[in-house]
């Protein structure tokens, strides 16, 4: 049976390279736990919002609230709750962001974004690693103190990254010579410093 990602197992592959004690629920009262809880929303949408990725790429007819602007256009719609990232949108006018929502004079807005997976296994697995490696790197600023190992991982994640960005780019094509490059950029720069997200 092929092995399929939940967030719980995305959280333990990022205390695993940590070398920490991994959790059996991200719901338990454990410091841990709640670490994870916190910060793999925040790891998720980060990566996700880098980048087309179209495994996280959805299509949406959107309705217009209840209550218009309160001028300059007829109508404001609400993007939907798993919105991460705007790629495209439909429209017969003229439309601009406005807050949390789309202004424009449309009856209905047609949109193609990147949204947050109800579950990690649809997304493609290097994304995946890309995402526990940034939580790992995360979670290593409180649980162990170690700058060295927390910048060693964010130069880790951006090479995944880089790599999932390739792989979506090239479909089938033989994509092995960018990775040794990128494998020899992050050897050379691994003692760069690369900040955490900003809470």
């Amino acid at each position: 049976m092929q092995w399929k990602a939940t967030w719980v197992s995305m959280a333990n592959m990022a205390l695993s390279r940590i070398n920490n004690q991994v959790i059996e629920t991200l719901d338990d009262a454990s410091n841990t736990a709640m670490l994870c809880r916190q910060l793999l929303p925040q790891c998720t949408k980060a990566i996700l919002a880098q980048n087309d990725w179209k495994c996280a790429r959805k299509r949406a007819l959107v309705a217009p609230q209840l209550e218009p602007p309160a001028f300059g256009y007829s109508h404001r719609f609400q993007m939907p709750n798993d919105y991460v990232r705007l790629m495209a949108i439909e429209s017969d006018g003229t439309w601009e962001r406005e807050g949390d929502g789309i202004l424009s004079n449309d009856e209905y807005l047609k949109i193609i974004y990147i949204a947050y997976p109800p579950t990690p296994d649809t997304l493609d697995s290097l994304l995946i690693d890309a995402i526990a490696t940034m939580l790992a790197a995360e979670l290593s600023v409180t649980l162990c103190t170690d700058s060295t190992l927390t910048n060693l991982l964010y130069q880790e994640m951006e090479v995944k990254i880089q790599k999932a960005r390739l792989q979506e780019q090239a479909g089938e094509k033989d994509i092995m010579p960018e990775m040794h490059d990128l494998a020899s950029e992050f050897k050379s720069n691994s003692h760069e410093d690369i900040s955490p997200i900003v809470r």
